[in-house]
């Protein structure tokens, strides 16, 4: 029998409708199926898209003076004329940073030279002057108000005027960050005169860089440890790997819900025997019942998978929701709100979309495959 692709949809349909209860109970879990299953790996897949962004932007070697307790200030004249005396090396800027304690959690401070005036100043944000500072969304203090920190060795704690916020996009980067005037850093970090956190330089092709860091390790007079882009994201793989074996134990569930609803709609397909016997003896081909049992199965699934595609897809990428993040990525109290980059998001949603959808379609046709040898009658007859 010939029919029109949209009779047969309204007809399967109103089949589907049959019985709302059913419907919306499958919907439900089909919607709870695809956010469980989604939700990790829209995460895993926007951090290491977003992480490989950073990283864009990020110098091509960081280079920190060594010494017997650890990490210990640069001589920024003479670091960088050694720096620079290495072939291959475009740029060495001295940068000041650390961790100094808050009244209510620790910060991390960064001095503001030049460079990162400029990138203020494509974001509309004035660089701070002395005793100002521009403040991160996780310090929730409008412009205007005060932020208290302890310098790094004790002593007084010294009030900064916040005359600037960070965009609440940028808060991956910038959750707990306070930007200075290089001078109010360097008081509060401890550092001695003439000194930075260490140095970021740029090489003149990222390739050459491996081959640099023996000639740059030889041209600095005392021990340095130097770390570059590509550690850097050996590193983020290492914990996105981490968080990829726990996602595997979320997914577990998952899988058995999938597993549960297969069932179900074998079972679903079995109970149907009477329905395809009065439609074959109603004049209907094989392949019509089929079709219809597809489209059915299809009305049943796809509201709840595309509403499940669309809750992990809010609670995983912009701007997602801070504390159930918070919660999965291991975090202690209501961390930043990640505000992802959905490049390649769409390859996840429709991954799930298709691991869920396929087993159930074919928990669908597979019992009227089996039947379609069988006479209507005896169909008919043998139906509960």
């Amino acid at each position: 029998m010939n029919r029109l692709l949209p009779p047969i949809l309204l007809w399967a349909a109103r089949d589907a409708l049959r019985r709302p209860g059913e419907a919306l109970l499958i919907a439900l879990a089909m919607a709870a199926l695809v956010f469980v299953a989604a939700t990790p790996l829209l995460i895993l897949q926007g951090l290491a898209t977003t992480g490989d962004r950073i990283l864009e932007d990020a110098p091509s070697l960081v280079l920190r003076r060594t010494g017997v307790a650890g990490f210990v200030p640069v001589p920024v004249v003479e670091a960088v004329a050694a720096a620079r005396s290495v072939r291959g090396i475009t740029e060495a800027r001295p940068r000041t940073w650390g961790l100094v304690a808050g009244s209510e959690a620790p910060w991390t401070i960064v001095g503001v030279d030049a460079a990162t005036a400029a990138r203020l100043g494509e974001l509309g944000i004035a660089a701070p002057g002395p005793g100002e500072a521009v403040v991160g969304t996780g310090a929730s203090i409008p412009p205007g108000g005060t932020l208290s920190l302890a310098p790094a060795g004790g002593g007084t704690a010294q009030a900064l005027r916040v005359v600037g916020a960070l965009p609440e996009g940028s808060d991956l980067m910038s959750h707990d960050l306070v930007l200075l005037a290089i001078d109010d850093a360097v008081r509060l970090l401890g550092l001695p005169p003439g000194t930075a956190t260490d140095l970021a330089l740029d090489v003149f092709h990222d390739g050459e860089a491996a081959a640099i860091l023996p000639a740059l390790e030889s041209a600095m007079p005392w021990p340095v440890r130097i770390a570059g882009r590509t550690d850097e994201r050996k590193s983020l793989a290492t914990a996105l790997s981490r968080l990829q074996g726990l996602s595997s134990l979320v997914l577990a569930p998952a899988v058995l819900g999938l597993v549960l609803l297969v069932l179900a709609g074998a079972r679903d397909g079995g109970g149907r025997r009477k329905d395809a016997g009065l439609l074959k003896a109603m004049g209907w081909t094989t392949g019509d019942v089929v079709r219809l049992r597809l489209l059915r199965a299809v009305v049943l699934a796809v509201p709840g998978i595309v509403g499940g595609l669309a809750a992990a897809f809010a609670v995983a990428i912009r701007p997602g929701l801070p504390g159930l993040v918070a919660t999965w990525m291991g975090w202690t109290g209501v961390g930043p709100g990640l505000s992802l980059d959905g490049a390649g998001a769409l390859t996840v949603l429709i991954g799930v979309a298709g691991a869920v959808l396929a087993p159930w379609l074919v928990a669908t046709i597979w019992p009227i495959l089996r039947e379609s040898t069988l006479d209507p009658a005896a169909l008919l007859e043998d139906a509960p």
